[in-house]
């Protein structure tokens, strides 16, 4: 890595054990984040140099139990973003916490098993690392430290707006659009066809009858109008349909047509014994037929 020898040299001799050459690899690869080294301790303070440095300060190691680091980020933003270091030494385990001190509270920890990384010729530069080189580590605390520090504010705004995608269209699942949704199928006697016979608006088979079908229908299609006369309902048995207008010959009234009955002396209503030809309720003029202003 580039620009890493020149960072050894520099805190060779301060180094005292193996996890001080692991907390000096994590501060390299904050340098070359934007990060720069305010001081040791957890308290941010008005004092510090908001500018920082790419240097560790004396005393850095003094604790070989508990490292505490902070760091400002050089990016242009408001205020500056604050970083907050803390690795605790367990056995031969170094746990590695960085907090970005905001509103945010954005956070990353990794456990590294020193050992695996850095040998006990850890002030040698050629030999300090297991692997031949400190490649491998860096990248490690590249890719489970810094990188999930940048990676968390994005992280989290795309997952919570696919999370609100998937809820609208969870919910559109579940609460169908009424105006999208196919019309009832009708309903009681089977289709026995017939002649004029809709699947929607129906004619033949259909029970009851869709009067009035016909108004909704912007091409005219339908079972008749707002005119409800029994004598034109369908054979639910099926079979030829009957003359609507009984007293005029077969045919004087189009099928689907709107007739409005008119009597007495049209001749008998169907399914009506054809001696019985007295008044019919239909005839009788309806309430209030005199008064102009009904």
């Amino acid at each position: 890595m580039v620009g890493f020898e020149l960072l050894y040299q520099s805190v060779g001799p301060q180094l005292r054990s193996r996890n001080d050459l692991l907390v000096a690899c994590l501060h390299f690869q904050l340098i070359q984040k934007d990060y720069r080294f305010l001081g040791t301790g957890e308290q941010f303070t008005e004092t510090d140099d908001t500018n920082g440095s790419e240097l560790l300060s004396d005393g850095w190691n003094q604790s070989q139990d508990t490292y505490v680091l902070r760091y400002v980020s050089q990016k242009k933003s408001s205020p500056k973003q604050k970083l907050l270091v803390k690795c605790v030494v367990a056995s031969d385990m170094l746990i590695i916490s960085a907090l970005i001190v905001s509103a945010d509270d954005k956070s990353s920890s990794h456990t590294f098993r020193t050992n695996d990384f850095i040998t006990a010729d850890f002030k040698t530069f050629n030999k300090a690392f297991t692997s031949g080189n400190a490649n491998n580590l860096l990248d490690t605390i590249n890719r489970d430290i810094v990188d999930k520090l940048s990676a968390t504010t994005t992280t989290t705004r795309e997952s919570g707006t696919s999370s609100l995608r998937v809820d609208r269209q969870r919910q559109q699942q579940q609460e169908p659009d009424p105006l999208l949704a196919d019309p009832p199928p009708p309903y009681g006697i089977p289709n026995y066809g017939g002649l004029g016979y809709d699947g929607i608006y129906g004619q033949a088979g259909q029970w009851p009858p869709p009067i009035g079908g016909a108004d909704l229908d912007p091409f005219g299609r339908g079972q008749g109008g707002m005119i409800m006369d029994p004598r034109a309902f369908p054979n639910p048995l099926g079979g030829r349909l009957r003359n609507p207008a009984p007293g005029l010959p077969p045919g004087a009234v189009p099928p689907g047509a709107r007739f409005d009955p008119f009597g007495p002396g049209i001749g008998p209503r169907p399914n009506r014994n054809p001696r019985q030809m007295g008044p019919d309720p239909d005839h009788m003029p309806p309430p209030g037929y005199d008064d102009m202003f009904m």
